[in-house]
This record gives structure tokens, sequence and C-alpha cells, in this order.
């Protein structure tokens, strides 16, 4: 945001809500993509989306403790990336303790 609001031709506040509504939307659909998956294969799993903005370590151990999340399941390549994204590695050397699908 810092870059966009340096652009006088765009309108960083309406550019900041639209980016943050489009990132939320990418995450439910790739959510909705996984339920559908999941569910057509008849598999009996409880699925409960969490979607939120950020990426802190504590608040991904906070919201598995709080939700006994039994499998965590994250999109972790990135589109021009050959590997998985910055967040990927940490996350899955600090939790440890519960099963994790990289995809």
């Amino acid at each position: 945001m810092t870059g966009i609001s340096k652009l006088t031709q765009i309108d960083t506040e309406t550019a900041g809500e639209g980016l943050e509504s489009q990132l939320l939307k990418e995450s439910h659909d790739h959510v909705k993509s996984c339920r559908a998956a999941i569910e057509a294969a008849e598999a009996p799993i409880k699925i409960e989306e969490i979607v939120t903005m950020g990426h802190r370590l504590d608040e991904y151990s906070r919201l598995i403790d709080e939700h006994e999340v039994d499998l965590l399941l994250m999109r972790t390549k990135d589109e021009d990336q050959l590997a998985m994204h910055g967040l990927a590695f940490p996350l899955a050397v600090e939790l440890r303790k519960i099963p994790l699908l990289m995809l």
C-alpha cells in the first residue's frame, strides 16, 4: 500500500479496500473448491473456514488450539515461484503438532 500511495492517479483508500476484498475473496474461493472436492469424495471431515489477514505464527497456533484443528491445509505455492512461498517453511517448522497439507 505504501507503493500505491505514491501514485497520485490511484485513490489509495479505494485501492486498499479493493485489494483486501480481492485477497479475501480468493481465499474464500480456495476454501470453497477444497470443500467441494472433500464433499465429492464423501470424506467424513468437518470443514471450518477461517479467513483472516496477516501471517503471524502465534495467530495460527492460537486458532489451531482454539478450534482443535486436526489438519491444516495451506496453499503454499506462489504462481511466479517454483517453490513454496516464504511463510510456508516457517509454518512447517513451527507447527509440528498437527499434520499439514501444503498444496
